[in-house]
């Protein structure tokens, strides 16, 4: 997939890893958003350096979804890339509501995860139920794992 000239944020981005895949690959811009600022510092950036990724063209924010005033200064994104972010359904409205207020009216929404988080609430039905309910993103399994015991799927998600 190429990523030339977009502006990307990644939501709970951890090591950063689906961001350095789009830096690879053409990214204007990289808004990394983690709510620990220790993993921003000491994984985020390094993998990022060790990538030889330009930091200039990379925003580190550390917030939660729920009070990121941080992220809401910023434009709006072409695309926005998660990954293991829904394993607790508790946080579900919360990445609901920024990737709502950040993501463009054209943009897309690239949510990878495991089918279901076994000992945690969450799973890839349960949030595209809520998706559903909420009318006001669409979303489709671009990809699965066929060969693993875990299944994992990738969502494309986009305004209705």
């Amino acid at each position: 997939m190429s990523f030339e000239g977009f502006n990307v944020l990644e939501l709970g981005c951890g090591a950063g890893l689906p961001s350095i895949v789009a830096a690879l690959n053409g990214a204007s811009s990289l808004t990394l958003q983690d709510f620990n600022d220790y993993v921003l510092e000491a994984n985020t950036k390094i993998n990022f350096q060790l990538n030889g990724i330009d930091l200039s063209k990379c925003s580190f924010v550390k917030c939660d979804w729920a009070n990121c005033l941080e992220l809401e200064g910023f434009k709006k994104f072409d695309i926005i890339l998660t990954s293991e972010t829904i394993y607790n359904e508790e946080n579900y409205l919360d990445l609901l509501e920024i990737m709502n207020k950040l993501l463009n009216n054209e943009g897309e929404i690239y949510l990878a995860a495991k089918n279901y988080y076994f000992g945690l609430s969450g799973s890839i039905p349960a949030f595209q139920s809520l998706i559903e309910t909420q009318g006001i993103f669409s979303c489709q399994q671009v990809w699965k794992t066929t060969q693993s015991p875990i299944e994992r799927k990738i969502l494309k998600i986009k305004r209705i």
